[in-house]
């Protein structure tokens, strides 16, 4: 956050919304695009999905599948995308989750296993998907309230009851 370089981990509480952002470097001209975003869904809970504007030839962003979200879209026809040195990173969707439970969660950008899904060259028409690295995955961790709450509490009880305690002694 306000250093330029992405955040790949990061703490939540349950109940907290964030967004992530889904670019793409160095990529060739393309006319459509589709993959999958992976994320646990006993932990996170998607409020909103939405390939970028850009790619608004019959975009797709299916969240049916609890733990799974398959973007696509096409360039407007007869034209491309592709990143050049005034645009190097290429916004390919948003996504907007909530943090549902404690524990950690990784987000990943895999290949779709979608008949017809992948990356295609505006030039050949041909997928070249396999050209790209798909590890890039983003860390979630969640700050579990119960444990945090009792801490807290304890704190303050203790502090009460020293109190407490130096007031007692004070009366006798």
């Amino acid at each position: 956050g306000g250093d330029q370089i992405p955040d790949l981990s990061f703490s939540l509480l349950p109940g907290e919304n964030f967004f992530v952002d889904i670019y793409i470097s160095d990529l060739p001209p393309v006319f459509a695009m589709a993959f999958d975003l992976n994320y646990d869904s006993s932990q996170l809970h998607v409020l909103k999905a939405s390939p970028s504007s850009q790619w608004n030839f019959q975009p797709m962003a299916d969240v049916d599948t609890p733990g799974n979200i398959l973007f696509g879209g096409g360039a407007p026809l007869g034209s491309s995308i592709s990143s050049d040195s005034a645009n190097p990173n290429i916004l390919l969707g948003t996504i907007e989750f909530t943090c549902i439970a404690a524990g950690e969660s990784i987000i990943g950008l895999t290949k779709s296993s979608l008949a017809g899904a992948g990356f295609y060259d505006a030039n050949t028409y041909e997928d070249i998907s396999d050209t790209f690295e798909w590890q890039e995955s983003m860390v979630v961790s969640q700050v579990p309230i119960p444990a945090t709450a009792i801490l807290f509490l304890s704190g303050i009880f203790g502090l009460v009851g020293i109190r407490k305690f130096k007031a007692g002694k004070r009366e006798s």
